[in-house]
């Protein structure tokens, strides 16, 4: 069974400045310009009155008994408590007070552990919340000859080891994504396992990404293209109408319906589906309905690449289908259309493929990776998530791909021979950058 501990020790952590700084993150949009709140450090060291994600990072002393844990609108913790994750009403609160608590502990045991090597435990997200201990937060995990720090989600986020409580299961679970915990660390079934809170909000910025939710609906959408997350894409050197991206065409919704309009109104002749086989598509097709749409007009004439590519844009498995689908537009006409479900991952990295190919500014190519957001979840600039998304995902999928398949200074060069790489023919894609440019830039397929 679950027994929490406190340290009875008792001695303040004196947290720095910038710690105070991070373990807040201002999710409302209309939150800039309503006033000013104050983080007092509340006998901690520092006054922290700024918020900024991307220039500040913690640093907590990992063996002092004493942590930050939240902030409170009353010195004495009395007021209203406000967590890491959650939304600050600038308007409702002038000054936060930072909250100290003895570091929690939490004493459990390895009630299975399954064929792949996840550990099953028997302590529930809710115990460990009664404990003090969140989503977010970087945790300390001892048993045996195992101690180590690592991050605590409510989903299977990364490739890195992780305890992990969803909402839907009872059990946490100490887990690698696609690896095998047990192995790695050497408990097994019966083991049990200490699991101490080493930094609140360590791991927050991936928590807070995953917490966001898609605003759904034409209503919530000022135009038909936002709603549909459609739109041209016309970075570089690309051509006016040649090539857009968007969401799924075929899903059973209005946003559906206003995708093979707007797919219509500009006269797509090509589409590269990542989310679904030939054969999806068709079943998709059949069972919708949608017999008399654009969508199945096109692919009627056999101008509809669909292959369901998986999120491992660097995979070999993903390059492969990802390199046979761009042979195929080289080999169809455009004005072309891109997607996968949401129009958000595995179509923002083709975009940047498209933009890198075409001598696009990074900034263009991130600007249009962020838009699916500004469609989606109505972030904006200015916003921390905006910069916290920024980050995370597009500047680190761009830049991934720079430094694995170039020397991170050219872009072009990087995406060229990503391509060729993983079996692109030359001619193809020279014809492909050709089409989209109407020839006013010269591939430099063969230079790579």
């Amino acid at each position: 069974m679950m027994k929490a501990r406190k340290n009875g020790r008792g001695i303040l952590l004196r947290i720095r400045i910038a710690a105070a700084l991070l373990l807040c993150l201002v999710l409302a949009a209309g939150s800039a310009g309503a006033g000013k709140v104050t983080f007092d450090a509340n006998n901690g060291s520092g006054v922290a009155d700024e918020l900024e994600y991307k220039k500040n990072e913690p640093t907590f002393a990992g063996d002092c008994p004493t942590v930050f844990s939240h902030w409170n609108t009353k010195p004495d913790g009395t007021g209203v408590d406000i967590y890491p994750l959650d939304e600050i009403d600038h308007s409702k609160y002038k000054t936060l007070y930072a909250q100290y608590i003895e570091r929690p502990t939490v004493r459990c045991t390895v009630a299975k552990a399954t064929k792949k090597g996840d550990l099953l435990l028997d302590v529930t997200k809710e115990q460990l919340k009664s404990a003090f201990i969140l989503p977010g937060d970087l945790v300390r995990i001892r048993s045996g000859v195992y101690n180590e720090t690592i991050p605590f989600y409510t989903g299977r986020y990364t490739e890195e080891a992780m305890l992990c409580a969803k909402a839907n299961e009872d059990a946490a679970t100490l887990l690698i994504k696609n690896g095998d915990f047990s192995a790695k660390s050497g408990i097994s079934a019966g083991d049990e396992v200490t699991i101490e809170l080493v930094e609140r909000a360590g791991a927050k910025a991936m928590q807070v990404y995953h917490n966001l939710n898609m605003i759904a609906g034409r209503s919530n959408s000022t135009t038909d293209e936002a709603y549909g997350n459609f739109r041209e894409i016309t970075f570089g050197n690309i051509a006016r109408k040649k090539l857009y991206r968007s969401a799924h065409p075929l899903s059973q919704d209005k946003r559906g319906t206003t995708i093979q309009k707007l797919m219509k109104k500009a006269g797509i002749r090509t589409v590269m589906n990542m989310a679904n086989t030939e054969e999806e598509v068709d079943e998709m097709i059949a069972e919708r309905n949608l017999g008399k749409t654009w969508y199945a007009k096109i692919r009627n004439e056999g101008n509809v690449f669909a292959e369901k590519l998986n999120w491992s844009y660097l995979s070999a498995d993903f390059a492969g289908e990802f390199v046979r689908g761009l042979t195929f537009l080289a080999e169809h006409d455009p004005p072309y259309l891109f997607h996968c479900n949401v129009g958000r991952d595995r179509t923002g990295f083709a975009a940047m493929v498209f933009g890198m190919l075409t001598e696009a500014d990074r900034e263009e190519i991130l600007q249009d990776y962020m838009q699916t957001y500004a469609n989606d979840y109505h972030l904006h600039e200015g916003m921390e998530v905006w910069d916290l998304v920024l980050h995370l995902r597009a500047e680190k999928m761009m830049d991934q791909l720079i430094n694995q398949y170039g020397d991170g200074t050219d872009p072009g060069a990087a995406a060229r021979n990503y391509l060729l790489s993983n079996g692109m023919d030359p001619e193809k894609l020279d014809l492909l950058v050709q089409k989209l440019t109407d020839g006013s830039a010269k591939s430099k397929a063969n230079d790579a």
